[in-house]
C-alpha cells in the first residue's frame, strides 16, 4: 500500500478513483468510520477498505506505519491529530484544510515534521489548493508583480431559488468561509477584511453572464503570508449566483450563523447547528456542477499573467467539477510526493513546494485543462 485516503465521501473518492486509474488498486486503501461509504467505494474501485474512526489514533497508526503517503479527506478537525500521527509514523501527508486555525497549529509542527523527514502540506484541493498554488506561480511569472486577485467559484448549473446553490462540500466547511474573517494584503499590509462582503460583477462568457463574488475566508489559505513584501494588494472571493451574498449576509446579520448557544424555551442551541441541518436538509443535491477559477496578477509595468479553469461534471467517470478539482490535483501531488518528485520536508504549504506546471500538465492529461495568459 503505498496511499492511504482518509475518507470515503465525494472526495475521497474522487482522489481514491483518480489514484486507482494511474497506479493499480493495490497502490490504494481507504479508511472510514462509514461501512455505507466503504462498500460503495470498494464495490466501484476493488480497493481495500478499513473500517474505524478516523479519530482513534491506536486502530490508524497501523495503517499509517504500512502507508507512504497519506491524504485526508476527512473532517479538518482531525487534520492536527493527523498531522501530529504522521509526523510520528514518518508517512508523508496531504489533506484539505478548510480551517485557518487548524493550519496554523499544523504549521507550527514544521520542525518536527523534517526531523523525522516527513512533508506534510495542509491546504490541498480546489481553493484553497490549486488557485493558490496558480496564484503564486502567476506572481513568478510576472516581471514587477504588484496585485494578484482569485476568484472561484463551485456552483450548480442551473441554480435554484433562494439560494441558488447546491450541496458541494461539507455544510461545516461552507459556513466557516461565511462567518470567518478572511486575510488579504492591502498597501503590503496583512488586513482582515468583511466576510460576505465588496460584492462585485464577473462576467463571463455564455451561458454564465454576469455572476458575482464576495470575500470569503480559507480559500487564499496561507498565501498572504506567503506573498507579503512581494505584492502590494491580494484578495480572494467567491463566486455565485447573484442574489447569493444578500441573502447569506442577512443570516450572518442576524445571528444565525453563531456558535453562540442560545436559550429557546428552556434548551440552549446554537443557531449556526440549525442552520446547518436545515441546509443540509434544504440544499439541493446535484451532480451537474461547475467550477470557475480565475487568477490574475498584475505587474507595475501593465503586465497581466492569469489563469482560467472552467471544469464540469463528467459523466463517463461520474464525477462532479468540484470533485475533479479539488481531487486530482491532490492526488496528483500525492504521488509527485511518493515518486520523489517534491524535496521539502516539514510542513510546507502546497504554493512553496509543489510542481505547478507539471500538475497543470497532468491534470490536462485528465481532461481538467487550465488556460495560461501573458499580455504586456
Amino acid at each position: 500500500m503505498r496511499f492511504l485516503v482518509l475518507g470515503a465521501g465525494r472526495m475521497g473518492r474522487a482522489i481514491a478513483f483518480d489514484l486507482v486509474r494511474t497506479l493499480g488498486r493495490d497502490a490504494v486503501a481507504v479508511a472510514d468510520g462509514s461501512s455505507d461509504a466503504l462498500d460503495r467505494i470498494a464495490r466501484w474501485l476493488e480497493v481495500r477498505t478499513h473500517r474505524l474512526d478516523l479519530a482513534d489514533t491506536d486502530a490508524l497508526r497501523p495503517l499509517l506505519e504500512r502507508a507512504e503517503v497519506a491524504v485526508s479527506a476527512a473532517d479538518y478537525a482531525l487534520n492536527l491529530t493527523l498531522t501530529r500521527l504522521c509526523i510520528e509514523t514518518r508517512t508523508h501527508m496531504l489533506d484539505l484544510g478548510g480551517n485557518n486555525d487548524v493550519v496554523a497549529a499544523q504549521l507550527a509542527l514544521d520542525a518536527q515534521a523534517a526531523r523525522a523527514g516527513v512533508l506534510v502540506v495542509p491546504d490541498c484541493g480546489l481553493a484553497p489548493g490549486l488557485a493558490v498554488w496558480l496564484a503564486a506561480r502567476a506572481v513568478e511569472r510576472t516581471r514587477a508583480p504588484r496585485a494578484v486577485r482569485i476568484r472561484v467559484g463551485g456552483l450548480p448549473a442551473r441554480p435554484e431559488p433562494p439560494l441558488g446553490y447546491a450541496l458541494f462540500f461539507s455544510v461545516r466547511g461552507l459556513i466557516n468561509e461565511y462567518v470567518e474573517p478572511p486575510v488579504a494584503l492591502r498597501s503590503g499590509r496583512l488586513v482582515r477584511l468583511e466576510p460576505l462582503g465588496d460584492v462585485e460583477p464577473v462576467e463571463l462568457e455564455a451561458p454564465f453572464g454576469t455572476l458575482e463574488a464576495f470575500n470569503t475566508s480559507g480559500g487564499c489559505s496561507t498565501l498572504p503570508q506567503t506573498l507579503a513584501g512581494r505584492v502590494e494588494e491580494l484578495d480572494y472571493k467567491t463566486i455565485r449566483w447573484p442574489g447569493h451574498a444578500a441573502a447569506m449576509r442577512a443570516m450572518l446579520g442576524i445571528g444565525l450563523m453563531s456558535s453562540e448557544p442560545l436559550d429557546v424555551h428552556g434548551t440552549r442551541i446554537a443557531p449556526r447547528a440549525v442552520l446547518e441541518a436545515l441546509l443540509e436538509r434544504n440544499l439541493p443535491r446535484t451532480d451537474d456542477d461547475v467550477v470557475i477559477v480565475r487568477v490574475r496578477c498584475e505587474g507595475r509595468d501593465g503586465q497581466r499573467v492569469g489563469y482560467d479553469l472552467v471544469d464540469r461534471y463528467d459523466p463517463p467517470t461520474g464525477q462532479t467539477a468540484m470533485a475533479r478539482t479539488t481531487g486530482y490535483p491532490t492526488s496528483i501531488a500525492a504521488r509527485l510526493i511518493a515518486d520523489g518528485h517534491v524535496e521539502a520536508r516539514g510542513v510546507v504549504p502546497g504554493e512553496r513546494c509543489l510542481p505547478v506546471d507539471r500538475i497543470v500538465e497532468q491534470l490536462a492529461e485528465r481532461g481538467v485543462l487550465v488556460r495560461t495568459s501573458d499580455s504586456g
